[in-house]
């Protein structure tokens, strides 16, 4: 009987959505760090990512949405048999993680390092690449040519960087 209460369809429509008991707790959670904050700072600074983790976020929906044109504008003409869903993962993951993996670690370099954007862009462009040759099978630390593509990828957005300040991949 308890069962068949729980499944109960009256039941299940007065039940509050998840988003709605996801905006109580960020009410809730809001309230208490206000009450709690300083004069000075903002009560939404407790709900802030840090800076790397929103870089990263960032870069991986640019390198996605980069992917996905290229599997529309390129990849589809290039292999006209391949499954849709297929290039679209391949691409539009592979262009995310190395944008979300080259955008964390050029942040990481700047924050915790306090180096150069330039040498941040090229030690982004370093770690995206091993992580993008990873993902299409290649095993970074034993091939060299693997890491010479990388350490090429890392000069190429060092240098755009050195370029033009501000390049806007990172």
């Amino acid at each position: 009987a308890a069962v068949k209460r729980w499944w109960d369809p009256r039941r299940l429509k007065t039940l509050p959505s998840a988003s709605a008991v996801g905006h109580r707790i960020v009410r809730r959670e809001f309230r208490r760090t206000s009450a709690s904050s300083s004069a000075s700072g903002s009560a939404m600074d407790a709900y802030r990512r840090p800076p790397c983790v929103s870089r990263a976020a960032d870069g991986f929906l640019r390198g996605a949405a980069v992917g996905t044109l290229w599997t529309l504008l390129v990849a589809r003409r290039e292999a006209p048999k391949e499954h849709l869903w297929h290039l679209w993962k391949s691409h539009a993951g592979g262009f995310g993680t190395f944008m979300a993996v080259s955008s964390a670690a050029a942040c990481a370099s700047e924050e915790v390092i306090g180096a150069d954007p330039v040498v941040g862009a090229g030690v982004g462009g370093f770690a995206g690449s091993m992580a993008w040759m990873s993902l299409q099978g290649a095993n970074p630390m034993f091939h060299t040519r693997t890491l010479r593509a990388a350490a090429l990828c890392g000069g190429v957005c060092a240098a755009l960087q050195a370029i033009q300040p501000g390049f806007g991949v990172w």
